[in-house]
């Protein structure tokens, strides 16, 4: 079952419960502008081995979505879900890891439902 964003604000805290253990779906209906094509399996696997392994390493090929699952989605998630407290970003270069996190900082401040949904 997919949600949508116009119902989300008023379904209350069931809703938010099965975002909780569903970070794709939260991130379907609360990013669709990074989430615009169906996710594979691949993201799923990837998202779900994040929550419960503290490392882990994938190799995929570029363009495959890695950064905006593990680097966007996977924290923002575990931050706005209280799963983690502090998250560290670490990219090859600065530019690359400020850029990251910029993204979730944009979306703090500029996402209207996240606003509304989690004020």
């Amino acid at each position: 079952m997919v949600i949508e964003a116009e119902k989300v604000r008023d379904a209350g805290v069931g809703v938010l419960a099965r975002f909780a253990s569903e970070p794709m779906e939260w991130g379907r209906v609360f990013f669709p502008h990074h989430f615009r094509l169906d996710s594979p399996d691949f993201h799923y696997w990837m998202i779900s081995y994040a929550m419960t392994e503290r490392k882990f390493a994938v190799a995929s090929p570029r363009q495959s979505a890695k950064s905006t699952v593990l680097v966007f989605l996977y924290p923002f998630h575990a931050l706005m879900f209280k799963r983690k407290r502090f998250i560290v970003i670490v990219s090859n270069t600065f530019k690359k890891a400020a850029m990251h996190l910029d993204s979730i900082k944009k979306e703090l401040v500029e996402n209207e439902l996240l606003k509304k949904t989690f004020q």
